[in-house]
């Protein structure tokens, strides 16, 4: 029996880490990822799509692990999971674990140039890139992007991205369309950082003011173009996705990374106003430290990367006032001594509650964050590089219908 393209894709992707929590030799960092003895929230995921109405969608599941030493059982559990939750969804559910990455290297091989890196698991914009990949290869029309830790209580999510997605506003096409999370209590604030060293670093704070700017007021549109946009809440057009790829540099924080590298070749994104997602994420197991230090590395990149900006055919430039109020404050030029100072007031706090080693921790950020600033600028040549390769291989894909029924069969579950 043939299995048709999807006109609607849903691409979870889902983190997993050891028992025992995070790990020294960990080669990469997630949030919110599910421990291997715990049930997590895939399931719960799944399962809430089955309360979509109006038209028909397709599952593609992505599974990464924070250390290949627990691939194995993660992929056994990840299965086990899908198999038991798919039994809500009318449309096929497609999983690409750890031991699948051969199959589809083998396909993509078959194609110029090259695509193996782009189906790593390893990472966020890894996974991300991954999930496009396979999209593509499953040949959706539409992708909407959600997190294994959210769910969906809205029966016409989905309606709301398919009337909207693609069409024009303004003059502009919405290539990109953005919700909001909202909190299990129905309220769509980030938690503030109170904490003494966040002072200078109140990230949060600028999110819920994008936030605010966006949605608040009844004479505010339904669709707004946007600086900001978050991965679990999050759909695209094939003509966007198919030509641009997550930057495999950024740490955290991909998504809205990919917004500024998708406007500088063009494609717009807008916030849709009712548009909703639930977020319920465990708690975070990592140190404060480490999250810094991704986020320090990922905005030093994405300044560079808005100064390094050189004139190019279809290409246009994007400014700071163009992501402002968030991401745009963390990426100004003083965002070194924003990082600096909270830098030593986290350092201080971890010593006023014995934790000395995570002081430690933070002055190694800081040395890391100078070797960031102070490295070889070529962020934006890469991109461009990157892009190339990446239009070049889903314009084979798009070619070769062969190889898209292929994968198909191969990960249908």
């Amino acid at each position: 029996m043939e299995i048709k393209a999807p006109e609607n894709l849903i691409v979870i992707p889902t983190y997993w880490a050891s028992a025992d929590g995070p790990q020294k030799n960990e080669e990469v960092v997630y949030d919110h990822p599910t421990l291997l003895d715990t049930e997590g929230t895939l399931a719960r995921c799944v399962e809430s799509l089955g309360i979509l109405e109006g038209h028909d969608f397709d599952v593609l599941i992505v599974a990464g692990a924070s250390t290949p030493e627990i691939q194995n059982e993660m992929a056994r559990k990840t299965r086990e999971i899908v198999r038991h939750a798919r039994r809500s969804l009318a449309g096929h559910v497609y999983l690409f674990a750890e031991g699948d990455l051969d199959i589809c290297r083998e396909v993509i091989d078959e194609l110029p140039p090259s695509g193996k890196s782009f189906v790593e698991v390893q990472g966020y914009s890894n996974i991300r890139n991954a999930t496009l990949t396979l999209s593509s290869l499953i040949g959706a029309e539409r992708v909407i992007m959600i997190d294994d830790d959210e769910y969906i209580t809205d029966p016409h999510y989905l309606d709301k991205i398919v009337s909207k997605l693609g069409t024009r506003v303004g003059g502009k096409t919405v290539d990109g369309l953005a919700g909001r999370y909202v909190n299990p209590d129905g309220t769509w604030q980030t938690k503030r950082e109170d904490e003494s060293w966040a002072t200078f670093w109140p990230k949060n704070h600028y999110i819920n003011e994008t936030y605010r700017q966006l949605l608040e007021g009844d004479e505010l549109p339904e669709l707004m173009e946007t600086p900001m946009v978050f991965g679990g809440c999050l759909a695209l057009t094939k003509h966007l996705y198919q030509r641009i790829p997550f930057d495999r540099r950024i740490p955290r924080g991909e998504d809205i990374d990919y917004l500024i590298n998708a406007r500088m070749f063009g494609y717009r994104f807008f916030m849709h106003r009712d548009l909703a997602i639930v977020h319920d994420p465990p708690p975070k197991p990592h140190s404060t430290w480490k999250l810094m230090r991704q986020d320090i590395v990922r905005f030093i990149y994405e300044r560079l990367k808005l100064l390094e900006q050189v004139p190019m055919p279809n290409m246009d430039k994007v400014s700071l006032e163009d992501l402002e109020p968030y991401p745009a404050v963390f990426l100004d030029e003083d965002i070194m001594d924003r990082f600096f100072r909270t830098t030593n007031l986290l350092a201080i706090d971890y010593l006023s509650r014995g934790q000395t080693e995570d002081a430690r921790e933070c002055l190694e950020n800081v040395a890391i964050a100078k070797e960031a600033h102070d490295r070889p600028r070529d962020s934006f040549t890469a991109l461009v590089h990157l892009q190339e390769v990446w239009a070049q291989m889903h314009k084979g894909i798009s070619q070769n219908k062969t190889c898209r029924e292929r994968v198909r069969e191969l990960l249908v579950h």
